[in-house]
Protein backbone atom coordinates (compact mmCIF):
# COMPACT_ATOMS: atom_id res chain seq x y z
CA UNK A 1 0.00 0.00 0.00
CA UNK A 2 1.53 3.46 -1.18
CA UNK A 3 2.31 5.96 1.56
CA UNK A 4 -0.06 8.36 0.46
CA UNK A 5 -3.17 5.23 0.70
CA UNK A 6 -1.98 4.72 4.24
CA UNK A 7 -2.49 8.20 5.32
CA UNK A 8 -5.74 8.37 3.71
CA UNK A 9 -7.11 5.70 5.57
CA UNK A 10 -5.30 5.94 8.92
CA UNK A 11 -7.47 9.67 8.23
CA UNK A 12 -10.69 7.62 7.80
CA UNK A 13 -9.68 5.29 11.05
CA UNK A 14 -9.57 8.83 13.24
CA UNK A 15 -12.91 9.79 11.46
CA UNK A 16 -14.86 6.59 12.72
CA UNK A 17 -13.29 6.64 16.03
CA UNK A 18 -15.47 10.03 16.67
CA UNK A 19 -18.49 8.71 14.41
CA UNK A 20 -18.62 5.60 16.74
CA UNK A 21 -20.47 7.49 19.09
CA UNK A 22 -22.48 9.35 17.34
CA UNK A 23 -24.33 6.33 15.65
CA UNK A 24 -27.45 4.54 16.73
CA UNK A 25 -28.18 0.88 16.00
CA UNK A 26 -30.65 -0.83 13.41
CA UNK A 27 -34.02 -0.67 14.20
CA UNK A 28 -35.20 -4.60 13.31
CA UNK A 29 -39.20 -3.71 11.17
CA UNK A 30 -40.18 -2.85 7.79
CA UNK A 31 -40.42 0.81 5.50
CA UNK A 32 -42.39 1.90 3.42
CA UNK A 33 -46.17 0.71 2.99
CA UNK A 34 -46.78 -3.01 2.60
CA UNK A 35 -50.29 -3.95 1.69
CA UNK A 36 -52.23 -5.50 4.98
CA UNK A 37 -51.99 -8.95 6.08
CA UNK A 38 -55.81 -8.94 5.37
CA UNK A 39 -55.41 -7.70 1.77
CA UNK A 40 -57.18 -10.03 -1.35
CA UNK A 41 -54.59 -12.28 -2.33
CA UNK A 42 -54.66 -12.55 -6.41
CA UNK A 43 -54.75 -16.08 -7.07
CA UNK A 44 -53.23 -16.26 -10.55
CA UNK A 45 -49.94 -13.92 -8.58
CA UNK A 46 -47.08 -14.11 -10.29
CA UNK A 47 -43.95 -13.21 -8.05
CA UNK A 48 -40.12 -13.04 -9.78
CA UNK A 49 -37.50 -12.65 -6.27
CA UNK A 50 -34.21 -11.82 -7.21
CA UNK A 51 -31.38 -13.47 -4.84
CA UNK A 52 -27.71 -14.72 -4.08
CA UNK A 53 -28.63 -18.28 -3.34
CA UNK A 54 -27.63 -20.38 -6.15
CA UNK A 55 -30.38 -22.98 -7.72
CA UNK A 56 -27.78 -26.18 -8.27
CA UNK A 57 -30.06 -29.29 -7.18
CA UNK A 58 -33.17 -30.30 -5.59
CA UNK A 59 -31.71 -33.80 -3.70
CA UNK A 60 -32.29 -32.02 0.08
CA UNK A 61 -30.09 -35.07 1.06
CA UNK A 62 -27.65 -34.71 -1.45
CA UNK A 63 -27.53 -30.88 -0.41
CA UNK A 64 -24.38 -29.15 -2.28
CA UNK A 65 -24.37 -25.84 -0.50
CA UNK A 66 -27.21 -24.04 2.26
CA UNK A 67 -27.73 -21.93 -1.02
CA UNK A 68 -30.35 -24.88 -2.46
CA UNK A 69 -32.68 -24.18 0.64
CA UNK A 70 -34.92 -21.29 -0.43
CA UNK A 71 -35.79 -23.26 -3.72
CA UNK A 72 -35.62 -27.24 -2.15
CA UNK A 73 -38.38 -25.94 0.89
CA UNK A 74 -40.68 -24.93 -1.51
CA UNK A 75 -40.80 -28.60 -2.81
CA UNK A 76 -39.91 -30.82 0.27
CA UNK A 77 -41.42 -30.01 3.65
CA UNK A 78 -39.41 -31.02 6.98
CA UNK A 79 -40.37 -33.04 10.16
CA UNK A 80 -39.91 -29.53 11.76
CA UNK A 81 -39.23 -25.86 11.08
CA UNK A 82 -37.61 -23.01 13.37
CA UNK A 83 -38.51 -19.86 14.64
CA UNK A 84 -37.46 -16.82 14.88
CA UNK A 85 -35.45 -17.62 17.78
CA UNK A 86 -34.30 -20.76 16.38
CA UNK A 87 -36.86 -23.31 18.41
CA UNK A 88 -37.92 -26.53 16.34
CA UNK A 89 -41.91 -25.84 15.98
CA UNK A 90 -44.21 -28.72 13.95
CA UNK A 91 -44.52 -29.00 10.28
CA UNK A 92 -45.31 -32.79 9.37
CA UNK A 93 -44.72 -33.66 13.00
CA UNK A 94 -46.86 -32.36 15.26
CA UNK A 95 -45.10 -33.11 18.71
CA UNK A 96 -42.27 -34.74 19.89
CA UNK A 97 -41.08 -36.44 23.16
CA UNK A 98 -38.01 -37.57 24.33
CA UNK A 99 -37.53 -40.74 27.02
CA UNK A 100 -36.10 -40.49 30.36
CA UNK A 101 -32.55 -41.36 29.36
CA UNK A 102 -32.33 -39.50 26.05
CA UNK A 103 -32.15 -42.65 23.62
CA UNK A 104 -35.12 -42.60 21.89
CA UNK A 105 -37.50 -39.81 20.80
CA UNK A 106 -41.39 -40.13 19.91
CA UNK A 107 -43.05 -37.97 17.55
CA UNK A 108 -46.43 -37.72 16.30
CA UNK A 109 -46.94 -36.81 12.85
CA UNK A 110 -49.81 -35.21 10.79
CA UNK A 111 -52.72 -37.43 9.12
CA UNK A 112 -53.85 -35.28 6.42
CA UNK A 113 -50.63 -35.22 4.04
CA UNK A 114 -50.52 -36.37 1.15
CA UNK A 115 -47.30 -36.01 -1.85
CA UNK A 116 -48.03 -34.85 -5.11
CA UNK A 117 -47.86 -38.32 -6.77
CA UNK A 118 -51.12 -38.71 -4.55
CA UNK A 119 -48.95 -41.07 -1.73
CA UNK A 120 -49.68 -40.41 1.57
CA UNK A 121 -47.59 -39.59 4.31
CA UNK A 122 -47.20 -41.90 7.04
CA UNK A 123 -44.65 -42.93 9.63
CA UNK A 124 -43.22 -45.67 7.09
CA UNK A 125 -42.01 -42.97 5.07
CA UNK A 126 -40.36 -41.03 7.63
CA UNK A 127 -38.93 -44.32 8.16
CA UNK A 128 -37.67 -45.24 4.72
CA UNK A 129 -36.52 -41.27 4.60
CA UNK A 130 -34.31 -41.34 7.66
CA UNK A 131 -32.77 -44.35 6.21
CA UNK A 132 -31.85 -42.64 2.79
CA UNK A 133 -30.53 -39.58 4.54
CA UNK A 134 -28.47 -41.94 6.46
CA UNK A 135 -26.75 -44.22 3.79
CA UNK A 136 -27.47 -42.34 0.63
CA UNK A 137 -23.84 -42.20 -1.81
CA UNK A 138 -22.98 -39.07 -1.14
CA UNK A 139 -25.52 -38.38 1.14
CA UNK A 140 -24.84 -34.44 2.95
CA UNK A 141 -27.26 -35.31 5.71
CA UNK A 142 -25.59 -38.57 7.01
CA UNK A 143 -23.22 -36.47 9.34
CA UNK A 144 -26.38 -34.90 10.99
CA UNK A 145 -27.92 -38.45 11.82
CA UNK A 146 -24.90 -39.95 13.50
CA UNK A 147 -26.88 -40.11 17.02
CA UNK A 148 -30.05 -42.20 15.13
CA UNK A 149 -29.51 -46.01 15.01
CA UNK A 150 -32.80 -46.52 13.27
CA UNK A 151 -36.32 -45.27 13.19
CA UNK A 152 -39.28 -47.29 14.42
CA UNK A 153 -42.84 -47.78 13.35
CA UNK A 154 -45.29 -47.52 16.01
CA UNK A 155 -48.73 -46.46 14.44
CA UNK A 156 -49.14 -45.01 11.08
CA UNK A 157 -49.10 -41.63 12.69
CA UNK A 158 -45.63 -42.40 14.99
CA UNK A 159 -42.44 -42.88 14.96
CA UNK A 160 -39.65 -43.65 17.60
CA UNK A 161 -36.41 -42.39 17.09
CA UNK A 162 -33.72 -45.03 18.45
CA UNK A 163 -30.47 -42.96 19.27
CA UNK A 164 -26.80 -44.71 20.08
CA UNK A 165 -25.95 -41.36 22.64
CA UNK A 166 -28.94 -38.26 23.87
CA UNK A 167 -29.84 -35.98 20.84
CA UNK A 168 -31.77 -33.27 22.59
CA UNK A 169 -31.27 -31.27 19.16
CA UNK A 170 -32.41 -33.67 17.15
CA UNK A 171 -36.30 -31.36 16.22
CA UNK A 172 -33.76 -28.79 15.11
CA UNK A 173 -31.73 -30.99 12.85
CA UNK A 174 -35.08 -32.23 11.50
CA UNK A 175 -36.17 -28.87 10.40
CA UNK A 176 -33.11 -28.59 7.85
CA UNK A 177 -32.16 -31.27 4.82
CA UNK A 178 -31.95 -34.21 7.02
CA UNK A 179 -35.59 -34.20 8.20
CA UNK A 180 -37.17 -33.61 4.65
CA UNK A 181 -39.51 -35.86 3.23
CA UNK A 182 -39.46 -37.44 -0.02
CA UNK A 183 -42.15 -39.84 -1.92
CA UNK A 184 -41.67 -43.48 -1.40
CA UNK A 185 -42.19 -44.05 -4.87
CA UNK A 186 -39.52 -41.80 -5.85
CA UNK A 187 -36.84 -43.42 -3.33
CA UNK A 188 -37.88 -47.00 -4.79
CA UNK A 189 -37.47 -45.82 -8.41
CA UNK A 190 -34.16 -44.15 -7.39
CA UNK A 191 -35.41 -40.78 -9.49
CA UNK A 192 -32.62 -38.38 -9.78
CA UNK A 193 -34.14 -35.56 -7.63
CA UNK A 194 -30.80 -33.52 -8.21
CA UNK A 195 -31.76 -32.72 -11.77
CA UNK A 196 -35.81 -33.25 -11.59
CA UNK A 197 -37.85 -33.51 -8.23
CA UNK A 198 -41.12 -34.38 -10.20
CA UNK A 199 -43.81 -34.86 -8.06
CA UNK A 200 -41.69 -36.27 -4.95
CA UNK A 201 -42.61 -33.50 -2.20
CA UNK A 202 -45.63 -32.55 -0.30
CA UNK A 203 -44.70 -28.61 -0.62
CA UNK A 204 -46.65 -25.65 -1.63
CA UNK A 205 -44.93 -26.02 -5.27
CA UNK A 206 -43.21 -28.28 -8.30
CA UNK A 207 -41.01 -27.23 -10.66
CA UNK A 208 -41.61 -26.14 -13.96
CA UNK A 209 -38.36 -24.66 -15.13
CA UNK A 210 -35.05 -25.32 -13.36
CA UNK A 211 -31.99 -23.61 -15.24
CA UNK A 212 -29.21 -24.86 -13.30
CA UNK A 213 -27.42 -21.87 -11.52
CA UNK A 214 -29.55 -19.58 -13.31
CA UNK A 215 -33.29 -19.68 -12.16
CA UNK A 216 -36.36 -21.88 -11.22
CA UNK A 217 -39.82 -21.82 -12.02
CA UNK A 218 -42.17 -22.93 -9.37
CA UNK A 219 -46.06 -23.30 -10.12
CA UNK A 220 -48.94 -24.39 -7.68
CA UNK A 221 -48.88 -27.85 -6.78
CA UNK A 222 -52.29 -29.24 -8.06
CA UNK A 223 -55.09 -29.22 -4.69
CA UNK A 224 -55.16 -28.32 -1.72
CA UNK A 225 -52.33 -28.28 0.15
CA UNK A 226 -51.90 -29.67 3.73
CA UNK A 227 -51.28 -26.09 4.67
CA UNK A 228 -54.22 -23.93 3.53
CA UNK A 229 -52.10 -20.98 4.32
CA UNK A 230 -49.05 -21.55 1.72
CA UNK A 231 -49.22 -21.65 -1.97
CA UNK A 232 -50.48 -18.44 -2.32
CA UNK A 233 -49.29 -17.85 -5.97
CA UNK A 234 -49.91 -19.24 -9.04
CA UNK A 235 -45.92 -18.87 -10.54
CA UNK A 236 -42.93 -18.09 -8.17
CA UNK A 237 -39.63 -17.22 -10.18
CA UNK A 238 -36.46 -17.50 -7.88
CA UNK A 239 -33.35 -16.21 -10.10
CA UNK A 240 -29.75 -15.92 -8.88
CA UNK A 241 -28.79 -12.56 -9.28
CA UNK A 242 -25.11 -12.72 -8.04
CA UNK A 243 -24.38 -8.57 -8.86
CA UNK A 244 -26.26 -5.85 -6.32
CA UNK A 245 -26.25 -3.02 -8.80
CA UNK A 246 -27.82 -5.64 -11.00
CA UNK A 247 -30.32 -6.53 -8.52
CA UNK A 248 -31.62 -3.15 -7.94
CA UNK A 249 -31.62 -2.03 -11.56
CA UNK A 250 -34.10 -5.07 -12.14
CA UNK A 251 -36.32 -3.95 -9.14
CA UNK A 252 -36.85 -0.15 -10.36
CA UNK A 253 -37.62 -1.40 -13.75
CA UNK A 254 -40.10 -3.60 -12.41
CA UNK A 255 -38.10 -7.22 -13.75
CA UNK A 256 -38.00 -8.37 -9.71
CA UNK A 257 -40.62 -7.76 -7.02
CA UNK A 258 -38.09 -8.64 -4.15
CA UNK A 259 -34.34 -7.90 -4.35
CA UNK A 260 -31.65 -9.09 -1.89
CA UNK A 261 -29.67 -6.40 -0.54
CA UNK A 262 -25.58 -7.44 1.01
CA UNK A 263 -25.86 -6.99 4.15
CA UNK A 264 -22.19 -6.36 4.59
CA UNK A 265 -22.37 -3.46 1.98
CA UNK A 266 -23.33 -0.30 4.62
CA UNK A 267 -23.82 1.71 1.50
CA UNK A 268 -26.31 -0.64 0.12
CA UNK A 269 -28.06 -1.03 2.87
CA UNK A 270 -28.23 2.44 3.51
CA UNK A 271 -29.76 3.11 0.02
CA UNK A 272 -32.15 0.02 0.80
CA UNK A 273 -33.45 2.38 3.83
CA UNK A 274 -33.56 5.62 1.30
CA UNK A 275 -36.12 3.46 -0.87
CA UNK A 276 -38.04 2.24 1.52
CA UNK A 277 -38.46 5.47 3.30
CA UNK A 278 -39.35 7.06 0.15
CA UNK A 279 -42.29 4.67 -0.51
CA UNK A 280 -41.20 3.90 -3.80
CA UNK A 281 -40.60 -0.06 -2.50
CA UNK A 282 -40.67 -1.91 1.13
CA UNK A 283 -37.76 -2.80 3.12
CA UNK A 284 -37.77 -5.40 4.75
CA UNK A 285 -35.41 -6.54 7.50
CA UNK A 286 -35.27 -9.33 10.18
CA UNK A 287 -32.58 -10.70 12.68
CA UNK A 288 -29.93 -13.19 11.66
CA UNK A 289 -27.56 -15.40 13.42
CA UNK A 290 -25.09 -14.41 10.96
CA UNK A 291 -21.67 -13.19 12.31
CA UNK A 292 -19.43 -10.21 10.33
CA UNK A 293 -16.11 -11.47 11.71
CA UNK A 294 -12.33 -11.66 10.86
CA UNK A 295 -11.99 -15.64 11.51
CA UNK A 296 -8.37 -17.31 12.71
CA UNK A 297 -7.42 -20.16 12.12
CA UNK A 298 -5.64 -21.30 15.70
CA UNK A 299 -3.68 -24.18 13.18
CA UNK A 300 -1.67 -21.51 12.31
CA UNK A 301 -1.66 -19.04 14.69
CA UNK A 302 -1.54 -21.46 17.96
CA UNK A 303 -0.10 -19.51 20.07
CA UNK A 304 -3.52 -17.97 21.99
CA UNK A 305 -2.11 -14.55 22.61
CA UNK A 306 -1.40 -13.70 19.24
CA UNK A 307 -5.06 -14.11 18.77
CA UNK A 308 -5.66 -12.78 22.19
CA UNK A 309 -3.68 -9.60 21.08
CA UNK A 310 -5.46 -9.31 17.50
CA UNK A 311 -8.72 -9.17 19.36
CA UNK A 312 -7.54 -6.61 22.00
CA UNK A 313 -5.93 -4.43 18.88
CA UNK A 314 -9.02 -3.65 16.86
CA UNK A 315 -11.54 -1.39 17.75
CA UNK A 316 -14.94 -3.27 16.96
CA UNK A 317 -17.30 0.14 17.60
CA UNK A 318 -15.43 2.21 15.52
CA UNK A 319 -15.75 -0.17 12.43
CA UNK A 320 -19.41 -1.24 13.02
CA UNK A 321 -20.96 2.27 14.27
CA UNK A 322 -18.66 4.47 12.30
CA UNK A 323 -17.51 2.62 8.77
CA UNK A 324 -20.49 0.46 8.95
CA UNK A 325 -22.75 2.94 9.77
CA UNK A 326 -24.46 0.81 12.51
CA UNK A 327 -26.04 -1.27 9.59
CA UNK A 328 -25.59 -4.47 12.21
CA UNK A 329 -26.12 -5.22 15.97
CA UNK A 330 -22.34 -4.85 17.67
CA UNK A 331 -22.04 -8.09 19.57
CA UNK A 332 -18.54 -9.69 21.53
CA UNK A 333 -20.43 -13.09 21.78
CA UNK A 334 -21.26 -15.74 18.67
CA UNK A 335 -24.90 -16.16 19.54
CA UNK A 336 -27.05 -13.28 19.03
CA UNK A 337 -29.74 -11.86 21.32
CA UNK A 338 -32.96 -14.05 21.34
CA UNK A 339 -31.18 -17.04 19.96
CA UNK A 340 -30.41 -20.25 22.34
CA UNK A 341 -26.80 -19.93 23.77
CA UNK A 342 -27.10 -15.96 24.09
CA UNK A 343 -25.49 -14.53 27.66
CA UNK A 344 -27.24 -12.15 29.17
CA UNK A 345 -24.56 -10.02 30.90
CA UNK A 346 -21.61 -11.31 28.72
CA UNK A 347 -18.54 -10.05 30.00
CA UNK A 348 -16.05 -9.30 26.54
CA UNK A 349 -12.90 -11.22 27.78
CA UNK A 350 -11.09 -9.46 25.38
CA UNK A 351 -11.80 -5.51 24.86
CA UNK A 352 -10.46 -3.15 22.83
CA UNK A 353 -6.87 -2.50 24.49
CA UNK A 354 -3.63 -1.33 22.28
CA UNK A 355 -1.74 -1.59 25.35
CA UNK A 356 -2.63 -5.08 26.91
CA UNK A 357 -2.20 -6.43 22.56
CA UNK A 358 1.85 -4.96 22.82
CA UNK A 359 2.29 -7.00 25.89
CA UNK A 360 0.20 -10.10 24.52
CA UNK A 361 2.62 -10.23 21.34
CA UNK A 362 5.74 -9.12 23.68
CA UNK A 363 5.16 -12.05 26.27
CA UNK A 364 4.93 -14.53 22.64
CA UNK A 365 8.07 -13.35 21.37
CA UNK A 366 6.94 -10.59 18.99
CA UNK A 367 8.03 -7.58 20.96
CA UNK A 368 9.17 -5.86 17.86
CA UNK A 369 5.79 -6.61 15.50
CA UNK A 370 5.28 -9.84 13.11
CA UNK A 371 3.58 -10.03 10.04
CA UNK A 372 0.01 -10.76 9.47
CA UNK A 373 -1.74 -12.24 6.48
CA UNK A 374 -5.39 -11.05 6.12
CA UNK A 375 -7.34 -12.92 2.79
CA UNK A 376 -10.62 -11.55 1.77
CA UNK A 377 -13.23 -11.93 -0.76
CA UNK A 378 -12.36 -9.16 -3.84
CA UNK A 379 -14.12 -6.00 -3.66
CA UNK A 380 -14.76 -6.49 -0.21
CA UNK A 381 -11.56 -4.27 1.01
CA UNK A 382 -13.61 -1.70 3.33
CA UNK A 383 -13.07 -3.67 6.60
CA UNK A 384 -10.20 -5.32 5.79
CA UNK A 385 -8.41 -2.10 5.30
CA UNK A 386 -9.60 -0.41 8.77
CA UNK A 387 -8.54 -3.50 10.11
CA UNK A 388 -5.23 -3.35 8.68
CA UNK A 389 -4.48 0.51 9.65
CA UNK A 390 -5.58 -0.81 13.33
CA UNK A 391 -3.27 -3.41 13.53
CA UNK A 392 -0.44 -1.78 12.67
CA UNK A 393 -0.72 0.56 15.64
CA UNK A 394 0.40 -2.08 17.94
CA UNK A 395 3.19 -3.80 16.05
CA UNK A 396 1.21 -6.07 13.74
CA UNK A 397 2.13 -5.55 9.40
CA UNK A 398 -1.17 -7.03 7.75
CA UNK A 399 -0.92 -7.88 4.18
CA UNK A 400 -3.92 -8.28 2.50
CA UNK A 401 -4.78 -10.67 0.10
CA UNK A 402 -8.01 -10.30 -2.02
CA UNK A 403 -9.80 -13.30 -3.48
CA UNK A 404 -12.58 -15.04 -4.93
CA UNK A 405 -15.02 -16.08 -2.40
CA UNK A 406 -14.27 -19.98 -3.40
CA UNK A 407 -10.38 -19.31 -3.12
CA UNK A 408 -10.71 -17.81 0.16
CA UNK A 409 -12.95 -20.58 1.72
CA UNK A 410 -10.78 -23.14 0.12
CA UNK A 411 -7.33 -21.36 1.11
CA UNK A 412 -8.91 -20.67 5.09
CA UNK A 413 -10.08 -24.67 5.06
CA UNK A 414 -7.04 -25.92 3.69
CA UNK A 415 -4.50 -24.05 6.29
CA UNK A 416 -3.06 -21.95 4.17
CA UNK A 417 -5.14 -18.63 5.54
CA UNK A 418 -4.07 -17.38 8.86
CA UNK A 419 -7.25 -15.18 8.86
CA UNK A 420 -9.89 -14.60 6.60
CA UNK A 421 -12.54 -11.27 6.81
CA UNK A 422 -15.93 -13.12 6.11
CA UNK A 423 -18.83 -14.17 8.10
CA UNK A 424 -20.03 -16.69 10.44
CA UNK A 425 -23.24 -18.40 9.64
CA UNK A 426 -25.18 -20.58 12.45
CA UNK A 427 -26.43 -24.26 11.44
CA UNK A 428 -30.02 -25.25 12.65
CA UNK A 429 -28.93 -25.70 16.36
CA UNK A 430 -26.34 -24.38 19.19
CA UNK A 431 -24.47 -27.97 18.67
CA UNK A 432 -23.83 -28.06 14.82
CA UNK A 433 -22.66 -24.63 14.67
CA UNK A 434 -20.14 -25.27 17.26
CA UNK A 435 -19.23 -28.51 15.83
CA UNK A 436 -18.47 -25.96 12.72
CA UNK A 437 -16.14 -23.62 14.27
CA UNK A 438 -14.31 -26.90 15.66
CA UNK A 439 -14.29 -29.17 12.61
CA UNK A 440 -11.02 -28.84 10.49
CA UNK A 441 -13.03 -28.29 7.42
CA UNK A 442 -14.94 -25.41 9.02
CA UNK A 443 -13.85 -22.55 11.22
CA UNK A 444 -10.85 -25.12 12.68
CA UNK A 445 -10.96 -24.13 16.19
CA UNK A 446 -8.83 -26.58 18.40
CA UNK A 447 -10.03 -26.65 21.76
CA UNK A 448 -10.63 -29.23 24.31
CA UNK A 449 -12.42 -26.85 26.81
CA UNK A 450 -14.77 -26.03 24.03
CA UNK A 451 -15.13 -29.66 22.89
CA UNK A 452 -16.18 -30.82 26.54
CA UNK A 453 -18.11 -27.90 27.40
CA UNK A 454 -20.29 -29.15 23.90
CA UNK A 455 -20.28 -32.43 25.08
CA UNK A 456 -21.50 -31.90 28.43
CA UNK A 457 -24.72 -29.41 27.08
CA UNK A 458 -25.65 -32.79 24.35
CA UNK A 459 -25.62 -34.56 27.31
CA UNK A 460 -28.10 -32.08 29.40
CA UNK A 461 -31.93 -33.32 28.16
CA UNK A 462 -34.18 -30.44 29.66
CA UNK A 463 -33.96 -27.11 27.58
CA UNK A 464 -33.42 -24.34 30.35
CA UNK A 465 -30.20 -26.48 31.65
CA UNK A 466 -29.00 -27.27 28.25
CA UNK A 467 -29.12 -23.33 27.68
CA UNK A 468 -26.77 -22.76 30.76
CA UNK A 469 -24.34 -25.44 28.93
CA UNK A 470 -24.54 -24.43 25.88
CA UNK A 471 -23.60 -20.45 27.78
CA UNK A 472 -20.82 -22.60 28.88
CA UNK A 473 -19.27 -23.37 26.04
CA UNK A 474 -19.85 -20.04 24.39
CA UNK A 475 -17.95 -18.75 27.50
CA UNK A 476 -15.08 -21.17 26.84
CA UNK A 477 -15.29 -20.23 23.00
CA UNK A 478 -14.86 -16.67 23.83
CA UNK A 479 -11.90 -17.35 25.62
CA UNK A 480 -10.50 -19.21 22.60
CA UNK A 481 -10.38 -15.95 20.52
CA UNK A 482 -10.78 -17.88 17.25
CA UNK A 483 -12.50 -14.85 15.92
CA UNK A 484 -12.69 -11.15 16.43
CA UNK A 485 -16.67 -11.23 15.93
CA UNK A 486 -17.63 -7.09 14.52
CA UNK A 487 -21.62 -7.60 14.75
CA UNK A 488 -24.46 -9.73 13.66
CA UNK A 489 -26.15 -9.09 10.08
CA UNK A 490 -29.90 -8.43 9.09
CA UNK A 491 -31.48 -9.94 6.08
CA UNK A 492 -32.47 -7.12 4.09
CA UNK A 493 -34.81 -7.19 1.46
CA UNK A 494 -36.32 -4.20 -0.92
CA UNK A 495 -40.49 -5.17 -2.58
CA UNK A 496 -42.67 -3.86 -4.19
CA UNK A 497 -45.50 -2.25 -2.68
CA UNK A 498 -48.00 -5.13 -4.09
CA UNK A 499 -46.63 -8.59 -1.85
CA UNK A 500 -48.22 -9.69 0.60
CA UNK A 501 -46.72 -11.75 3.78
CA UNK A 502 -42.48 -11.46 2.83
CA UNK A 503 -42.23 -10.89 6.57
CA UNK A 504 -43.14 -14.72 6.90
CA UNK A 505 -40.00 -15.34 4.82
CA UNK A 506 -36.60 -14.73 6.02
CA UNK A 507 -34.99 -17.62 8.35
CA UNK A 508 -33.01 -16.86 10.68
CA UNK A 509 -30.00 -19.12 10.28
CA UNK A 510 -28.62 -16.89 7.50
CA UNK A 511 -29.12 -13.60 5.92
CA UNK A 512 -29.93 -14.97 2.12
CA UNK A 513 -32.13 -17.71 3.37
CA UNK A 514 -36.00 -18.03 2.64
CA UNK A 515 -39.06 -20.20 2.73
CA UNK A 516 -41.19 -18.34 0.51
CA UNK A 517 -44.43 -20.48 0.62
CA UNK A 518 -46.37 -18.11 2.68
CA UNK A 519 -45.90 -14.78 0.11
CA UNK A 520 -48.15 -13.62 -1.88
CA UNK A 521 -49.31 -10.84 -4.50
CA UNK A 522 -52.45 -8.06 -3.77
CA UNK A 523 -55.41 -8.43 -5.83
CA UNK A 524 -55.03 -4.73 -7.52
Amino acid sequence: MSARRVHRVAAAIAALLVAATACGAPVNGSGGAAPSAKAAVDPNGRLVVGTVAVPTGFDPHQERTAGERPYTFLVFDRLTKLDQSMRAQPMLATAWKFSSDGLSMTMDLRADVRFHDGTPFDATVVQANIERAKTLKGSTSANKLTAVKSVEVVSPAQVRFLLSTPSPELPQVLSGPPGAMISPKAINAQADLVKDPGLAGTGPYTVATFVPSERVVFARAAGQNWDRQAGRLAELEVRFVQDGRTRSSALRANELDVSYVDPADSSAVKEAEALGGSGQFVHQHTPSGVANALLMRSSLLKDARVRQAVVRAINRDAIVKGLLQGTCARSDQLVREGFPGHIDGFTDPYPYDPEAARRLLAEAGHGSGMDLEIFFIAGRQQIPEAVQQQLLQVGIRAQLTPLTSVEAFTAYRSDKAETWNYQITPDTSVGATLDNVLSPTGLGGQSKAVAAALTKARATLDDAGRDRAYQDAMRALADEAFFVLYCHLDAHYLTAKSVIGFDTAPLPYAQYMLDLRYVAQAKL
